[in-house]
Formats: structure tokens, C-alpha cells, sequence
């Protein structure tokens, strides 16, 4: 009789060990291990893959900013290979197995698929991430504009320490309000990385109407 057996982590943790539950099942049901898939001649051009991935869909809609800016991968070619490079994680090799389909160096398996939407976009998927093909400029000018806001917030606050501090009512008063409202970012941002992190989405949710 075929079987097949199901089962689904209701967390989102970055420290759990997932891969303890298919070990568990492996052993338990004595799966027999499956053969390494081997390399196969590429039928897809590596240079049209190449490039920066954005995540998509990000996991939480709140986040989304904070997604665009950390959470990209960019795939470059190393010897007829793809090489996945992230600003959160360690590179990782890709070898091409069939049709679209990559294993991850370390994996026995086909690991990583891309395929094209209605649309002709490029996708990347692992399972548990999907990211779309995107452009290096527009990333760049996401990153250009968060150094140019980090700078402002800088130059308002010290400006305006500097200023309340001699007293200097006239022109304290051109940035009175920015200056107040970063303050109270300030404050809110210490709360914000003083607590669990989920604890707080949880808290934004129950807030909703």
C-alpha cells in the first residue's frame, strides 16, 4: 500500500533544526537512501539567470522595506555552476541536475527550480523561499535612499540637541517638530529591540481593527 505522510511546523524560527523531523521520519520508516543526482549538460544559459533576486512574496507585509534591503540573493557563474550569494548567509553552490532544476552542493537532490510566470518573469524557488529576478539599480537606489534618510535623521537630531541645548529658540523652531518627532522614534526603536520580536507583531495584530 502507498502512503505518504505530511506535517507542518507552525513556527518561524531561525534556530530550530527542521531537518531533525526528516531524519526522524527517514529513520523510522527505513527509507532507503536516494542516489546523488548527477550533473547534467546545462539547458538553460547561466547568463540569463545571473543577476539579483528580490524575495517575493516577503513573509510579513511589514517587513517589506527591510526585505528589499537585506533579504536579496545575487547568482553569479562559477565553472558552468551558480554560485548563491546573501547578505545573511554563507554562499552556497548550485549544480545544475535536469531541466531548470539546481542541487545545492551539499544536497542529494534537486534543491532549487526556476521557472518564468505569465508574464516572462524569472523566478527562484527552494521550498521555502521564492524570489524574483530584479534589477541592480533599483536596488541600489532603495539602498541610496535609506543612506540619504539615515544621514537627514542624523543631521536633525545632533542639529537639534545642539540647538536646544544653547537655547537657540529661532532656529531650534525651523526643525522643532522633526527634531521632537525622532525623538520619540528613538525612544519607540529602544522598546522595539528591547523585546521579542514576535512578540510585538503580535501586539501591531491584536491592535488591528
Amino acid at each position: 500500500m502507498k502512503k505518504g505522510i505530511f506535517y507542518a511546523a507552525n513556527t518561524d524560527s531561525e534556530t530550530a533544526n527542521y531537518e531533525k523531523f526528516n531524519e526522524l521520519f527517514i529513520n523510522k520508516l527505513s527509507v532507503t537512501p536516494a542516489p546523488i543526482a548527477e550533473n547534467t549538460e546545462s539547458t538553460v544559459s547561466l547568463s540569463t539567470i545571473e543577476g539579483v533576486y528580490l524575495l517575493s512574496p516577503n513573509r510579513m507585509a511589514e517587513f517589506e522595506f527591510i526585505d528589499m534591503l537585506f533579504g536579496f540573493i545575487w547568482l553569479e557563474q562559477a565553472n558552468e555552476q551558480l554560485l548563491i550569494k546573501s547578505l545573511q548567509s554563507a554562499d552556497r553552490l548550485l549544480i545544475q541536475v535536469g531541466e531548470h532544476l539546481f542541487r545545492d552542493v551539499n544536497r542529494t537532490q534537486a534543491s532549487h527550480v526556476f521557472y518564468w510566470d505569465n508574464e516572462n518573469k524569472l523566478f527562484l524557488s527552494d521550498g521555502l523561499k521564492t524570489f524574483k529576478q530584479g534589477s541592480a539599480m533599483t536596488l541600489g537606489l532603495y539602498w541610496v535612499s535609506l543612506i540619504f534618510g539615515l544621514i537627514g535623521l542624523l543631521y536633525i537630531f545632533l542639529v537639534g540637541a545642539i540647538r536646544a541645548i544653547k537655547r537657540e529658540k529661532a532656529s531650534f523652531d525651523r526643525i522643532k517638530w522633526a527634531f521632537l518627532t525622532y525623538y520619540c522614534f528613538a525612544y519607540q526603536a529602544t522598546f522595539l529591540f528591547s523585546n521579542p520580536f514576535y512578540n510585538l507583531v503580535i501586539l501591531q495584530r491584536q491592535a488591528l481593527p
